[in-house]
């Protein structure tokens, strides 16, 4: 009988601010995109839900990022799996874009400030199909 494998979140960094952008990259075990919601409580917020997922004994819990679009990404055990929360900066209204390269096991969640030209709209959240090595 073959184990069934689960995601398994290896790491999670932070990169950026560069050329407008900041990039969330999560190294995993296979490829498991996450579901993705966005939520504006105190700040706003998207949420990675990782289902069925693990954490690396050696996961970060908490990263400060010191960016100007994501200011803190907090990491947590669910009952459902794990989810990652990236805080973004206030007043500033923002565009997602989710890219997987399956060469690396790398799932790589893109931040941009919105275009001014696009007020009425307060997240985007676009899939990327450019699926390097796949």
């Amino acid at each position: 009988m073959t184990e069934e494998l689960s995601a398994v979140i290896h790491s999670i960094s932070f990169e950026g601010p560069k050329a407008g952008e900041e990039r969330i990259r999560f190294r995993l075990n296979g490829f498991y995109p996450p579901g993705i919601t966005t939520r504006e409580e105190i700040l706003p917020e998207v949420v990675c839900d990782f289902a069925g997922a693990q954490m690396a004994a050696d996961l970060e819990r908490q990263i400060v990022t010191g960016g100007n679009l994501v200011q803190r990404v907090s990491v947590e055990k669910t009952e459902t799996g794990v989810q990652v929360v990236l805080e973004l900066a206030r007043g500033k209204d923002f565009d997602l874009q989710q890219i997987f390269f399956r060469d690396g096991n790398l799932f790589v969640l893109v931040v941009r400030e919105f275009a001014q030209n696009y007020e009425q709209y307060s997240y985007a959240v676009t899939k990327t199909s450019a699926l390097a090595g796949g």
